[in-house]
C-alpha cells in the first residue's frame, strides 16, 4: 500500500482564535508552528508513509515545509474540506493507494498510534476514522483516496461515518490519547502542559507559563 500524508495548516494570522485569552497572536502562531513540528517528526517516523506533504496558503507555513523537505500544496480552496479535497486529488494522481490526513494540532501522536490506524487497512479498502474526545475527526485514512468526502468540522466523525456508510465503504473506529487530544480551548493547553512528555509544544508551554496565566 502506497500511502501518502497530508497535513493541513491554516492561515497563521487566524489560527487558534479561541486561544485569545491566553497567548498573543505572535504566541499563537509561534503554537501552531511548534504543534506543527510535532506532528510532522512523528509521521516522519512511520515508515509505512511514502509521501509527506503539508497543504496551506500560509508562506510561512509553506517556505517552512519546503525548508525541511516536505512536499507543499499550495491551498487554492482556503477551505478545509475544499483544500483536502485537492490534497485527495494530488495523491490520486501521483499513484498513492490510501490518503491519511491528520491534523497540524493532535502534538502527542505518535509513531505507535499511526501505525494503528494503518494496520486497520492493511488488507483492504475503506475508511479508518481516528476520533477526537468531542466527537471530531482527529485521523482520516481513506483508500482509496478519493473514496470520500470530507466534512472536517463540528461532529465530523458522524458525518464521515455516514458518508462511508452511505457508499458501502468499511469503516473502522480508533480512539487513542494522543489522536483524541486536540488542541482549540484553554483547557486544552492546561491538559497538554500537565501531560508528561517533551514534545515541542509542550516545552513552548512550559517556557510561556501557561499555568500561571490561568485566573
Amino acid at each position: 500500500m502506497i500511502i501518502h500524508a497530508v497535513v493541513p495548516v491554516k492561515n497563521l494570522p487566524h489560527a487558534k482564535s479561541r486561544l485569545a485569552e491566553l497567548l498573543t497572536p505572535e504566541e499563537r502562531r509561534t503554537l501552531v508552528l511548534a504543534m506543527l513540528s510535532d506532528v510532522l517528526a512523528t509521521l516522519h517516523n512511520v515508515p509505512a508513509i511514502a509521501h509527506i506533504s503539508l497543504i496551506s496558503y500560509d508562506s510561512t507555513v509553506l517556505s517552512l515545509a519546503k525548508r525541511e523537505g516536505y512536499n507543499v500544496i499550495y491551498d487554492h480552496a482556503a477551505d478545509l474540506n475544499g483544500a483536502l479535497t485537492q490534497a485527495a486529488h494530488a495523491s490520486a494522481t501521483a499513484g498513492a493507494d490510501a490518503l491519511l490526513i491528520v491534523p497540524a494540532d493532535v502534538p502527542l501522536v505518535t509513531p505507535a498510534e499511526i501505525d494503528q490506524v494503518i494496520n486497520k487497512l492493511a488488507n483492504t479498502s475503506g475508511v479508518v476514522l481516528a476520533s477526537s474526545y468531542d466527537g471530531g475527526t482527529n485521523a482520516l485514512l481513506v483508500r482509496p483516496p478519493q473514496a470520500l468526502p470530507f466534512h472536517f468540522g463540528s461532529q465530523s466523525l458522524a458525518l464521515h461515518q455516514h458518508e462511508a456508510q452511505d457508499r458501502g465503504l468499511c469503516v473502522h473506529l480508533l480512539q487513542t490519547p494522543g489522536l483524541e487530544r486536540d488542541i482549540d480551548r484553554p483547557a486544552d493547553l492546561i491538559a497538554l502542559a500537565d501531560t508528561g512528555g517533551t514534545t515541542a509544544t509542550q516545552q513552548l508551554l512550559r517556557d510561556l507559563k501557561i499555568f500561571s496565566r490561568i485566573n
